[in-house]
C-alpha cells in the first residue's frame, strides 16, 4: 500500500512540474504541443462553465475559481492554472487544479503500466513498455483498500520476491521520472 501510494503520489508531483514549468515560461497557446493545446482547451471549457455557474449563483462565495466569466476569458492566451477551492476550502493548484476542473482523476487507485502509457500519450512524456510487478501492486493496493483481503495476506511473498518486486517498481519509476525531468528540461511541451 504504501510502495503504492509512493508511486502514485511521485507521478502526481511529476505532472505538477510540467504544468509549473508551462506556467513560469509563460508559454501561448500557440508554442504549445498539441496535447498540451488540447489539455488547455479542455481546461479552459471546465474555467468557462465554473464561471458561469458562479454568475448565475449571484453568490461570490460558491466560486471555486476566484474570477469572473470575463476574467477567465482574457487569461485565454497563456497557459496559467488558478488556484481551484473545492467546498472545504481546500485549494488545488497547478496539475491538481487542472484536475478539480476538468472533473476528472487520472490515477485515483488504478496506476499500473496501461495506465501510466495512457498517462504518458495524454502528457506527452515517454514511459518504458512494461512492468509487470507495477500491476500487481496495484491490485494488492486496491484489494486492501476495498478490504478483500487485510495486510498480512498482502505481504505472503517470500522476501526475496518481495524485495525483486520492490526494485522492479522503483526503477521503473525512476525510469519515468527521468524521462519526465528530461520532458521539462528540454521544454517537451512547446512546439
Amino acid at each position: 500500500m504504501m510502495l503504492y501510494n509512493w508511486i502514485e503520489g511521485s507521478i502526481t508531483e511529476a505532472i505538477d512540474e510540467i504544468f509549473e514549468a508551462i506556467t513560469q515560461q509563460k508559454v501561448r497557446f500557440d508554442e504549445l504541443i498539441p496535447a498540451y493545446q488540447r489539455l488547455w482547451l479542455s481546461y479552459q471549457h471546465g474555467l468557462v462553465k465554473i464561471a458561469a455557474e458562479s454568475a448565475k449563483a449571484k453568490d461570490p462565495t460558491k466560486n471555486k475559481i476566484g474570477k469572473s466569466l470575463p476574467n477567465v476569458l482574457q487569461q485565454v492566451q497563456y497557459f496559467k492554472i488558478l488556484t481551484f477551492t473545492d467546498k472545504e476550502g481546500i485549494q488545488y493548484k497547478n496539475y491538481r487544479g487542472y484536475l478539480k476542473v476538468v472533473d476528472t482523476a487520472d490515477l485515483s487507485g488504478n496506476l499500473d503500466a496501461r495506465k501510466m502509457r495512457e498517462l504518458a500519450s495524454k502528457y506527452a512524456f515517454s514511459v518504458p513498455e512494461r512492468c509487470d510487478d507495477l500491476l500487481k501492486i496495484k491490485n494488492i493496493r486496491n484489494q486492501l483498500a476495498h478490504g478483500e483481503i487485510i495486510f498480512s495476506e498482502a505481504g505472503t511473498e517470500p522476501i526475496s520476491r518481495l524485495m525483486e518486486i520492490k526494485g522492479n517498481v522503483l526503477e521503473y519509476l525512476e525510469a519515468i521520472l527521468l524521462n519526465i525531468n528530461e520532458f521539462i528540461e528540454k521544454d517537451g511541451f512547446k512546439i
